[in-house]
């Protein structure tokens, strides 16, 4: 009424249930909202208020449901609204922060902003006038982290260290920080347009939309592919629930884009335990590893992503956990430093790595399961792609998927990024059904050829063939020839052409063989077997 007059005259004529509900509870005199670019905007006017706080949810898990959010906070959590907590000082409002605290430790995947806690203990302390410690003894146990009462400037860090777990672009965040005390309010804003991508549809590196829940296999029977490494990990599985013990340590090994996230949530999944993800550059000093794995429950899954990049400093820490299940920690310093050790719940520890060969010695030993992940089959692709079309309501037909597995490299999360983009321009140009034509078409305008080489492959390709005579090159050639880092070259383009078969590296340099020669239409020299032949002759 007076709140729905307000919007329509702004020229909004819908406004969805959830955001008309948030809007309703909250009196005029002590909000205002606007509606800027098709998104309302909920500011707190009163001074008095609580400040402005947010929650997100990991798309890759199990989120909360619209209900239970709605329940909880009475916020907006469509994909085209801001999520947003006001906290309030009074009864009702303190309520609600805690249930949605209780909800994400209940559920897991739901992240709240640290903000929500700092706002519930401040709640605790200037309303009803307990103490500091007394806040945070209300609220043990109800969150996951250690910092419960935190300063703003610490709780943006926590949340944006989360953000880098999580793979976002720190570009994509605008935080305005202002002082509590001059009555001020706390704000952030996130705007997915404006989210920095990868300049290669056909990279590997995880983006936001490859995290779409609805394309993960939430089970082992489901997920397709990688037979051997199924197979075994559902007789370990078996045997850990059968023993009602906590799984051994795993670690998943293989390039970027094969599953290996996606296969520690269905283990957690199957084991009907809670799911913990962070990675190996986020957990900077032992302090953060120690929250981590204190607020673990017995079987629960540890993932770590790319812990290759794990701090040495943080590993030493992790080697008792991971064999004792007990944190050796130093507190204090000088002569009055003393060792305590903490018993931990028994915890499956699952990491991921793109370089076996950078892990320690001491490291790798300490994983009973290791599992290699390989490049996919054409066939599994093509089973991945039309599943996926499945999911998303898109009609295709059997050589439609083919062509688009033909172009994946091997590699689901490119497949499902493919299909993506294959979507959108079946939608733009009306087509009833994505055929092997709508399939070409696409691709070819995303400059992604019939083996799945992008511009920047053929260019590599082109110039040691124009340029260097089909080669031996050395790399730092390349590097300055393409104006990219060497170890963008030998970690995101060689890798494939080395797997088909279209570059050698040798002790003198790159050099083409016949089949790149072929690939590129060109005709190879006469010498080429000669050359190839004599490289390993002589020392670099």
């Amino acid at each position: 009424m007076g709140i729905e007059s307000k919007i329509t005259s702004k020229g909004q004529t819908t406004i969805p249930a959830e955001i008309r509900e948030f809007l309703a509870l909250h009196p005029g005199d002590r909000i205002g909202y606007e509606i800027r670019d098709g998104r309302v905007e909920i500011v707190p006017k009163n001074r008095s208020a609580l400040d402005f706080a947010g929650i997100l949810h990991d798309p890759g898990r199990k989120p909360v449901s619209v209900e239970e959010m709605n329940e909880a906070i009475g916020a907006a959590v469509t994909e085209r609204y801001e999520r947003a907590l006001l906290t309030r000082d009074d009864e009702t409002q303190y309520q609600a922060a805690v249930k949605l605290i209780k909800a994400a430790r209940d559920n897991g995947p739901l992240f709240v902003n640290p903000l929500v806690v700092t706002e519930a203990v401040w709640v605790l302390e200037s309303v009803y006038e307990t103490d500091r410690q007394v806040a945070r003894t209300q609220l043990a146990g109800l969150l996951d982290t250690v910092e419960m009462a935190v300063p703003a400037t610490l709780a943006i860090g926590e949340w944006t260290r989360w953000m880098q777990s999580m793979h976002r672009d720190m570009a994509d965040i605008v935080i305005a920080e202002t002082n509590r005390e001059s009555g001020c309010t706390f704000t952030y804003t996130f705007d997915k347009k404006a989210a920095k991508t990868p300049a290669r549809l056909i990279s590997a590196d995880k983006r936001d939309e490859d995290a779409d829940a609805s394309l993960r296999p939430r089970t082992l029977d489901d997920f397709t592919g990688q037979a051997a490494a199924r197979a075994n990990l559902k007789v370990f599985i078996e045997a850990a629930k059968k023993r009602a013990e906590a799984l051994d340590h795993v670690l998943f090994v293989g390039p970027p884009g094969l599953g290996k996230t996606t296969l520690a949530q269905i283990m957690a999944n199957e084991l009907g335990v809670n799911f913990r993800a962070t990675s190996g550059p986020v957990i900077a000093k032992a302090g953060d590893l120690a929250a981590l794995l204190t607020n673990l429950e017995e079987r629960d899954v540890l993932f770590i992503d790319e812990i290759h990049r794990l701090n040495p400093a943080v590993e030493e820490i992790l080697y008792p956990a991971m064999e004792d299940f007990q944190l050796d920690l130093i507190i204090g310093e000088g002569p009055a430093a003393r060792s305590v050790k903490i018993d931990l719940a028994k915890f499956t520890l699952v990491a991921a790595t793109t370089r076996l060969g950078l892990l320690t010695t001491p490291l790798r030993d300490r994983f009973g399961i290791p599992v290699r992940l390989n490049f996919y089959t054409a066939e599994e692709l093509e089973t991945i792609v039309t599943r996926g079309a499945r999911i998303m309501g898109l009609p295709m037909s059997g050589d439609g998927a083919r062509e688009i597995a033909a172009r994946a490299r091997g590699t689901p999360r490119i497949a499902g990024r493919l299909l993506r983009r294959v979507r959108d321009f079946a939608d733009v140009a009306g087509a009833t059904e994505v055929d092997r034509r709508v399939a070409d078409e696409a691709l070819s305008r995303l400059e992604v050829d019939a083996i799945g080489l992008d511009e920047l492959d053929r260019r590599y390709l082109d110039q040691i063939a124009r340029n260097f005579g089909g080669g031996p090159v050395g790399i730092e050639t390349i590097a300055a020839a393409l104006s990219e880092p060497r170890d963008a070259i030998e970690d995101i383009i060689e890798p494939f052409l080395i797997q088909q078969g279209f570059i050698q590296r040798t002790p003198r340099g790159r050099m083409l063989t016949a089949n790149a020669w072929g690939h590129l239409g060109l005709t190879a020299p006469a010498d080429l077997a000669a050359k190839q032949a004599g490289l390993f002759d002589e020392g670099e």
